[in-house]
């Protein structure tokens, strides 16, 4: 093959790795070029081992954002890249060459293997800790991640075709639901961990201060949570349960009484506003509150609320 052949089936080659769209006229200036089946599959291999060893240097984000680019677009792929052999297959059709008609027509489905066994299985565990890392990252304040990634990488397990893919592995076999078994357990664990640190540098003898710390954190976690956990799955729900018992326990919602009691014998409605915005955040946290709140401070009048709402309008 010329090399100037070459060089023009390396650069389209490199263009189908890049999963970016592919033009109909390179497709056709490359069908006229390509008599080597073997060739191309040959350059396929070597360019998917290279993007394989450059995904390994990768920050967490950068390589999520490359498995899910490849997961899309890879099928498509491997289709515009039988499209550019198409020429040469009805040539050997026309010349009865069986053997490499055999060739050409199995191109897409010797790419996608190529493809599936370099990129998609062998990074698969990588993923798999760089979605958990990136999540406790963006928890501990040192990185702004976008929660459409992580919801894109959780759709992706959640696809059959990649259940398919990794029970081929015998390494794999005891995985019976991708999504469970490789991130929401693991995950779960992590936010157990992080926030019982959390709560163990909080002052629970200051129950105002306390709740209004906790129902930022709630507010923070669950809000972001809510943008990339599956809505089908229990994993929200799950991860609420764990911080609520995690965080309100005894008859803390009863013993913040006397605390409040005690402000509005200060007249301190800045911090009783402060205190009602930030538990406005937690459904739980705010109805308990104001269950409390209409039982005992009805007895103080109405001037009080009058009072508090006020402050709180001026807080917001």
């Amino acid at each position: 093959m010329p090399n100037e052949n070459q060089f023009q089936i390396e650069y389209f080659i490199n263009k189908i790795c890049s999963c970016e769209q592919v033009s109909p006229e390179l497709i056709v200036k490359t069908q006229s070029i390509i008599s080597d089946p073997e060739y191309i599959t040959t350059c396929l291999e070597s360019t998917l081992n290279d993007l394989s060893e450059n995904a390994r240097l990768m920050s967490d984000v950068d390589l999520l954002v490359f498995y899910i680019k490849h997961w899309k677009n890879y099928r498509l792929m491997c289709d515009a890249l039988y499209t550019s052999c198409l020429s040469l297959n009805l040539q050997r059709i026309q010349y009865n060459f069986s053997q490499e008609e055999k060739q050409i027509e199995n191109i897409s489905v010797t790419s996608q293997r190529l493809w599936e066994t370099i990129l998609i299985k062998s990074l698969f565990s990588r993923v798999t800790k760089a979605c958990l890392n990136a999540i406790d990252e963006h928890r501990n304040n040192r990185l702004n991640l976008d929660p459409n990634i992580i919801k894109d990488v959780l759709n992706i397990y959640s696809d059959e075709n990649l259940y398919i893919l990794i029970k081929q592995d015998k390494i794999n076999r005891t995985i019976t639901d991708i999504y469970i078994d490789c991130f929401e357990s693991q995950y779960l664990q992590n936010a157990q961990k992080f926030f019982t640190d959390r709560k163990n540098h909080l002052r629970t003898d200051e129950l105002i201060e306390y709740l209004i710390s906790i129902s930022n954190y709630l507010h923070n976690e669950l809000t972001f949570a809510k943008r990339y956990l599956p809505a089908e799955r229990s994993t929200y729900s799950d991860l609420t349960d764990i911080l609520e018992h995690l965080f309100f326990f005894g008859n803390i919602f009863h013993n913040v009484w006397n605390d409040l009691e005690l402000l509005v014998e200060q007249e301190n409605y800045f911090q009783i506003a402060n205190f009602y915005k930030a538990i406005n955040q937690v459904p739980r946290i705010k109805n308990v509150v104001v269950e409390l709140i209409e039982t005992e401070f009805y007895h103080s009048g109405r001037r009080t609320f009058r009072s508090v709402d006020k402050d709180a309008m001026e807080v917001n």
